[in-house]
């Protein structure tokens, strides 16, 4: 048990200090989270029965290299958005009775593109602007979701009595989401103050939407494990599971960050 702590934390502080440090990188910071979607591709390829997941990991590394490197900058707004439209589908689903689901090949594709590749892609964007990159942006967005996360589950453990989605996470509650996104809220204030050099509301509405889409995208990725039968999306991280399990909720927050920031 003791080995399994150690093994966790080391494990985890090397994802934190990676993420972290590569943010200061472009070229670093892009190869970082092409490898991670392919990684997080494979997985769901893998977890839900799909043929041969390398080739999924192939296919979205391409697609995400010829995009990043090829596609003109006004027109990503426009996968953003699509990526949003796939969001907000399966933060619906989360909300539906199905205990299990058959995902086609086509399902799949549309699945990764919009919950792995385009927010991929977004955590490349986002510290871009107007020709110069703000390292900033990412460690903000990094900083609020993993303020959230911490909070809300001492905060569940401290006083949570209400369920959340009992059926499909069972220890997340309704006062362990209140509290996360609160203290999320004023390291937003603090962030937006000293950090970020943009106006309050700004720092606000990105801690809102980190901790109420991080939450939402905890969900969805729950649900799709119970529908493919599975406990780990992956075993990527010792100790942590997947590449999914620990990307979840960054990316499916990230598109909404992505559109705060550059408009």
């Amino acid at each position: 048990m003791k080995n399994e702590t150690w093994i966790r934390a080391l494990s985890g502080s090397v994802y934190v200090a990676l993420l972290v440090v590569s943010a200061h990188f472009p070229l670093i910071n892009n190869l970082l989270f092409c490898i991670l979607c392919m990684v997080c591709a494979a997985e769901f390829a893998r977890m839900s029965k799909q043929p041969q997941p390398r080739l999924w990991a192939v296919i979205i590394g391409f697609s995400f290299l010829l995009i990043d490197n090829f596609l003109p900058q006004k027109y990503f707004t426009g996968l953003v958005i699509s990526s949003m439209v796939i969001l907000l589908f399966l933060g619906i689903n989360v909300f539906k009775a199905s205990k299990s689901s058959n995902w086609t090949m086509g399902q799949g594709l549309l699945l990764v593109w919009g919950y792995m590749l385009i927010p991929a892609l977004c955590l490349v964007h986002l510290p871009q602007h107007n020709g110069a990159f703000f390292p900033e942006r990412l460690i903000s967005l990094f900083v609020l979701i993993w303020t959230n996360d911490t909070f809300a589950y001492l905060t569940g453990k401290k006083w949570g009595k209400h369920k959340l989605l009992e059926r499909i996470s069972p220890k997340k509650t309704w006062e362990g989401f209140v509290g996360g996104i609160v203290v999320a809220i004023g390291a937003g204030l603090i962030l937006s103050n000293y950090y970020l050099h943009e106006p309050w509301y700004i720092g606000v509405l990105f801690a809102m939407m980190a901790g109420a889409m991080g939450t939402l995208g905890d969900l969805v990725e729950s649900k799709l494990k119970r529908q493919c039968g599975v406990k780990d999306s992956g075993s990527f991280m010792p100790g942590h599971g997947g590449a999914l399990d620990r990307l979840d909720s960054l990316l499916f927050v990230t598109p909404w960050i992505y559109l705060l920031l550059q408009h």
